[in-house]
């Protein structure tokens, strides 16, 4: 590879600049809920995509796109405000998931 690039290495950064600038954006305007918000659909949403993000990414089978519905939930339902941690929790609870590399693979770069 020219200049010592590898293929694609530049995706991983790009999903992270993705995933984690709207969490920080979120995190500047954070303010104490009132106890009349959605206290119970928000712990709901927490747990679900937990045990989601969990069996999705720990599965033998291609299950990882369970995951959008709960994005879907909480983008709807708690605008930014909801949907920037619920997408950090699922990218970071299905990074194992991810197809490892072998020294095969590297190789044959």
């Amino acid at each position: 590879m020219p200049l010592g690039i590898e293929p694609g290495g530049w995706s991983g950064d790009a999903m992270g600049v993705l995933v984690v600038t709207p969490l920080l954006l979120v995190m500047l305007r954070v303010r104490m809920p009132r106890i009349t918000d959605r206290w119970i659909e928000a712990s709901a949403l927490l747990v679900v995509s937990v045990a989601v993000s969990l069996l999705a990414g720990r599965s033998s089978l291609a299950m990882i796109c369970l995951v959008f519905p709960l994005l879907i939930w909480a983008a709807l339902r708690f605008r930014p405000a909801g949907s920037a941690p619920c997408a950090f929790l699922v990218s970071v609870l299905a990074a194992p998931a991810r197809p490892s590399r072998s020294e095969d693979d590297l190789d044959s770069l």
